[in-house]
């Protein structure tokens, strides 16, 4: 299973949007929190080192998945701003 991690984080690293669609692939940690494609890039290399290992630091690979709906998520490590897909079905509309 460690090894599915990785390389679904490989693939993300690869190619960060799901075919057909074009909608973003979002990492999530064993922590709960998310990061960028640019900080898994960066940290690869503990990210691996936590996932094949098991470590419950926060930088082991929970899953890789598409964030659907819902408010703006950010960047564990760099706060950048990632949105969802089909946008948060709780922001009111602006007119």
């Amino acid at each position: 299973m460690r090894r599915a991690k990785v390389e679904a984080l490989k693939q993300v690293i690869r190619n960060p949007y799901a075919w057909p669609g074009g909608y973003q692939i979002a990492v999530y940690l064993t922590d709960g929190e998310r990061l960028c494609v640019d900080c898994c890039k960066e940290h690869f290399r503990s990210i691996v080192d936590s996932t094949n290992h098991n470590y419950r630091d926060g930088w082991a690979v929970e899953c890789t998945s598409i964030y659907w709906e819902g408010p703006d998520e950010y960047c564990a490590h760099c706060n950048k701003a990632m949105a969802s897909e089909y946008g948060d079905p709780n922001a009111e509309e602006q007119s």
